[in-house]
């Protein structure tokens, strides 16, 4: 099972992430589809931070 706090990505292959994405795990819910959401937190340099804004695509090409 995967909890808040728990390292991204996790070893369980059911939850292989389609993104190559590293961080903390700060969220978990379900879609209205029934899907599982994972929140990850993850560092990004300051540009990166600067150009992008909640709701945008990722991995953003701002971040590339």
């Amino acid at each position: 099972m995967i909890a808040s706090g728990d390292a991204w990505p996790t070893p369980f292959a059911e939850c292989r992430p389609a993104l190559d994405i590293i961080g903390e795990v700060t969220g978990l819910g379900i879609a209205q589809t029934g899907e599982s959401l994972i929140v990850v937190r993850s560092e990004v340099d300051e540009s990166c931070y600067e150009a992008i804004q909640p709701g945008d695509p990722w991995p953003s090409p701002a971040c590339g």
